[in-house]
């Protein structure tokens, strides 16, 4: 009897031991993988090598970086705070609904001087796809408020748009054109000319430069090709806002 208990014991002790061994095993085993990142979150990269996992406040820090490299002493980038753009406060940062944000743009974030007598803003938007990012870039172009620093003005606004990306940018002439060559150079290049010196400043497609607004009366929106008119003067290729007597 004595030996039959033994056995007993000896083979649920055994049946208990590999048990353990093998749920060790499962646990060591779900260790060692680990938690595979995932390509799509924030500021990673997606597999594909695209830019979609970018989010707004990833991209313009790269624009604003960009600028930066390009400033001198004659065209400075100002200090900024940074803040998102929500469809509460779309009308004040883009010059759209908040009913147009929500339906073009998924993310957004913008840039504004420290210095509020300081008339510098420059912003980001991420869309839906490729038609709502030209929607979007349209809405801006006829809501943003240039004047809105009241006693100083910026020498121009403009928008650039690049894929599902699109840019707004309100400076000195110098400082606009810098973010928007950036800004192409961030979101992939697509086609459109460069906005540097000796380059034409172009209106509607993808990558080109639409300067709709200059000086303190405003203008009109860039014609394809050549200078940009305006109303109280010419923005030229290279940056330059010109005065008409």
């Amino acid at each position: 009897m004595k030996k039959n208990l033994s056995i007993i014991f000896s083979l649920l002790l055994a049946v208990l031991l590999l048990a353990g061994c093998t749920g060790n095993g499962n646990t060591a085993g779900s260790q060692s993988g680990g938690t595979t990142p995932d390509a799509t979150t924030p500021g990673g990269t997606a597999s594909d090598g695209t830019a979609s996992a970018m989010t707004a406040s990833d991209l313009l820090q790269k624009v604003l970086e960009g600028a930066a490299s390009q400033a001198n002493d004659g065209n400075p980038l100002p200090e900024t705070l940074n803040d998102p753009v929500t469809a509460a406060n779309a009308p004040g940062m883009l010059g759209v609904t908040p009913d147009d944000f929500t339906s073009f743009a998924t993310d957004a974030s913008v840039a504004t001087s420290s210095d509020s007598a300081v008339p510098f803003h420059v912003a980001v938007a991420i869309c839906k796809d490729a038609d709502s990012a030209a929607t979007l870039a349209d809405l801006i172009q006829n809501g943003f408020d240039s004047s809105k620093w009241v006693t100083v003005f910026p020498e121009q606004s403009l928008t650039v748009k690049s894929g599902i990306f699109v840019l707004l940018a309100s400076g000195t002439a110098g400082q606009t054109m810098m973010l928007a060559d950036s800004f192409k150079a961030a979101a992939g290049g697509n086609s459109g000319n460069s906005g540097s010196a000796g380059s034409e400043v172009n209106a509607g497609g993808d990558g080109n430069i639409v300067v709709f607004y200059t000086g303190e009366t405003g203008g009109t929106t860039g014609e394809t090709g050549g200078d940009t008119e305006s109303a109280n003067g010419t923005a030229n290729s290279e940056g330059a806002v010109g005065s008409e007597g």
